[in-house]
């Protein structure tokens, strides 16, 4: 499948596959989080897994009114289980300059989405597990916010292309 650029796509396969990316997108332009969200959503759409979109964004945006999602100062996990999904999806964007999903953490520049059916509770667990590991490491966070291109951001995120 090709690609107009990078900007939306479909990544390789990574190696470690609980953080596999079924969608990057490396140019989010909205400034707050719900519009951040739409903007990965619309990454969801020709997925099949996505079994009643409608249901899954009310769950997401009803995760996301329940509590903070920030990781961290630059990082959001936004998540939800739902009945409107088939498997496991996790999306990545970042943001140039930074996006406000609350009050206290208004710079988040990468965004990880992952939503889960409800009956997958475990195995969501353990994919956020990994993903916040990966995350703990500054070096790998600074190679994410400036990846080339959706390969090299799932490369990296894997740990494949991680600078010493």
């Amino acid at each position: 499948m090709k690609f107009p650029s990078d900007r939306l796509r479909m990544p390789s396969p990574s190696p470690v596959p609980d953080l596999f990316l079924t969608h990057i997108n490396l140019e989010l332009g909205s400034n707050e989080g719900v519009g951040a969200l739409a903007e990965l959503f619309s990454g969801l759409e020709p997925l099949p897994a996505v079994t009643d979109r409608q249901r899954l964004w009310n769950d997401l945006l009803g995760r996301q009114k329940a509590g903070p999602v920030a990781f961290s100062a630059l990082v959001a996990l936004p998540h939800a289980r739902s009945a409107g999904v088939s498997e496991i999806l996790m999306l990545a964007g970042r943001h140039a300059t930074g996006i406000a999903f609350d009050a206290e953490h208004p710079n988040i520049r990468l965004v990880f989405l992952i939503v889960t059916p409800k009956d997958q509770a475990a195995a969501y667990l353990q994919k956020v597990a990994t993903l916040a590991r990966a995350l703990r490491q500054p070096d790998r966070i600074a190679a994410l916010l400036t990846a080339a291109n959706g390969d090299d951001f799932q490369r990296i995120l894997a740990g494949d292309a991680v600078p010493s």
